[in-house]
């Protein structure tokens, strides 16, 4: 049964909510905390940092005419949040482009669950059941070609979800 795109971005905006939002919390927390560190070091509150020529900001936080260096105690801080921040920059297409390869490949809930790694179900299956398009229509030896392809993307999710345990 064909469904409207919406329906397909609905699905895939859950997954990645599901994926990356602990995540996205957590790494704003992170560099929240780095500047505020990084503020207090310099007896400022500007709530702005510029660490190797980037510019990072704890938030709705209008930008002071002179932003602080990082201090040299903050710098080891940012260096490893960057990095990890270059982590999750060098994941996420993998991720969503395997998630849109799977929403572009079939209108079926159902292949979704076989393709899928059986982590994301718990969405899926909540789709399926908001939505009454739920038969499946690739074969297994088409999902398991699809599976096969996407072997990186598909252990970048599981590893994703088991990073999520920390953020929490």
């Amino acid at each position: 049964m064909n469904y409207s795109p919406e329906t397909k971005q609905h699905i895939k905006d859950s997954l990645y909510r599901f994926l990356y939002s602990d995540m996205d919390k957590y790494m704003k927390r992170r560099i929240r905390d780095i500047i505020k560190k990084n503020d207090n070091l310099y007896g400022k509150t500007t709530g702005w940092l510029v660490f190797r020529g980037k510019e990072y900001s704890t938030g709705n936080v209008a930008a002071p005419r002179f932003k602080s260096r990082t201090h040299a105690e903050v710098e080891q801080d940012m260096i490893v949040y960057t990095e990890e921040l270059k982590s999750i920059n060098n994941e996420m297409p993998y991720v969503l482009g395997f998630i849109t390869h799977v929403l572009n490949r079939t209108d079926s809930l159902q292949d979704y669950l076989v393709i899928l790694p059986s982590c994301l179900h718990p969405i899926v299956n909540k789709a399926i059941n908001e939505c009454p398009c739920g038969s499946r229509v690739l074969s297994d030896g088409v999902v398991q070609a699809i599976q096969k392809k996407e072997k990186h993307s598909i252990d970048l999710i599981k590893g994703r979800l088991a990073k999520n345990l920390i953020f929490k």
